[in-house]
């Protein structure tokens, strides 16, 4: 097994050039490949070219520029052309990042809203990878880059990327650590083996979970099939907690306010029912006693108006008495006990005060008139104010 190795060389001299590409300077040697920045109508341009110009090294270098010219997406380093005229030789001209490693933005110590963001940045670009057919095949920190200017990530070095369709050129140079199990044994692998590698870096970067155990399985049935499933699983991740949180929310808030809003529209309802019943107890009375009233303070004397009296009394009575036997509320009961003394108070009081002014014997009636009223008292009939002899006249 190949093991990548990178050597910076600060003391490389620049190497001057033409106006196309000058100010060249060499930034990292692997084990496969040197990176240059190089300056053209003053930009920066980053520049791979093999290691050693052989010939193989340069198939698998212009099958890297393959996989990735195609790729237009925020999250992965763009490709811009494939260069063989250059004095390094063939050359792959790429975007230049100020960046650092992945591995160095996290020894930075970044929040864990920023982990995060990192973590689905990375999903984004690796699915976007995966809609195209291509495998990854070495997802491992130092490939990850974070730009300084807004803390994006970048995903570079497809040198070990293989197509689903085509998986030649292919050459073990993985960091063991991040590569699948059927990577590393050299057997067959699909989008379940970049699966691995970002299981493994979710965990350095927020920590064990049990996504990170079924991305990181040894076997890949076992893991999730795709960047799409695993992206559901993330986005679900906390769905145990919400259920738990909202069966919490339901019985400490809702149910309580619900138990207290049908309590209260029982008690409003119970309001209204008793507002109807002394409504209507009130309205019968008022009836009766208006009806009533004017006869107690106009016959002749008090016989007649005490006997009004009583009977206004005693169908008063019966309306307290039926609106009573209505319900089997005590306090509403009480309510009615106590409404019907005020309507007691209102009608009847004055009434009585009337009647104890009244003459007790007639007043200026005549013979006739005396013996109809006389009949009226005997034979206990209302009084009706005398007409006169019907016969006489």
């Amino acid at each position: 097994m190949t093991t990548e190795s990178e050597i910076f060389d600060c003391d490389t001299p620049n190497i001057i050039v033409d106006e196309e590409y000058c100010d060249l300077k060499l930034l990292k040697t692997t084990s496969n490949a040197k990176l240059y920045r190089a300056t053209r109508q003053g930009k920066y341009f980053l520049l791979k070219t093999t290691k050693d110009n052989s010939e193989y090294q340069q198939k698998l270098l212009y099958r890297e520029y393959e996989l990735s010219i195609g790729c237009d997406h925020p999250h992965i380093v763009h490709t811009f052309i494939y260069d063989t005229k250059l004095p390094v030789g063939p050359a792959i001209v790429m975007e230049y990042l100020e960046c650092r490693t992945l591995a160095e933005y996290l020894a930075e110590r970044p929040s864990g809203d920023e982990r995060k963001r990192i973590f689905e940045e990375l999903m984004s670009a690796v699915e976007y990878l995966h809609k195209r057919g291509v495998i990854h095949n070495d997802l491992k920190p130092e490939n990850i880059l974070v730009t300084y200017s807004d803390n994006r990530l970048k995903l570079a070095d497809f040198g070990l990327a293989d197509s689903d369709a085509e998986a030649m050129f292919k050459m073990l140079g993985c960091t063991p650590r991040y590569a699948s199990p059927e990577l590393r044994s050299r057997g067959a692998v699909d989008a379940r083996s970049d699966i691995y590698s970002i299981g493994v870096i979710m965990g350095e970067l927020l920590g064990e979970s049990a996504i990170v155990r079924r991305c990181t399985a040894e076997n890949p049935e076992c893991r999730y099939a795709n960047v799409e499933a695993l992206r559901h699983a993330w986005k679900n991740r906390h769905r145990g907690w919400r259920i738990l949180r909202n069966i919490f929310f339901i019985l400490v808030v809702i149910a309580p306010m619900s138990l207290y809003l049908y309590s209260w529209s029982v008690a409003r309802q119970s309001d209204n029912a008793r507002d109807r019943m002394l409504t209507g107890m009130e309205r019968e009375i008022a009836d009766i006693c208006n009806a009533l009233t004017d006869s107690v303070y106009n016959v002749p004397y008090m016989e007649f108006a005490s006997r009004h009296l009583r009977s206004m009394w005693e169908q008063c009575d019966a309306v307290q008495r039926k609106y009573l036997a209505m319900t089997d509320d005590t306090y509403l009961q009480s309510l009615l006990y106590a409404h019907y003394e005020e309507l007691y108070k209102r009608y009847f009081e004055s009434l009585a005060e009337h009647l104890s002014t009244y003459p007790c014997f007639y007043i200026e009636v005549k013979g006739e008139e005396r013996k109809y009223l006389d009949s009226l008292i005997v034979n206990e009939l209302p009084y009706v104010p005398y007409k006169g002899n019907v016969k006489d006249k």
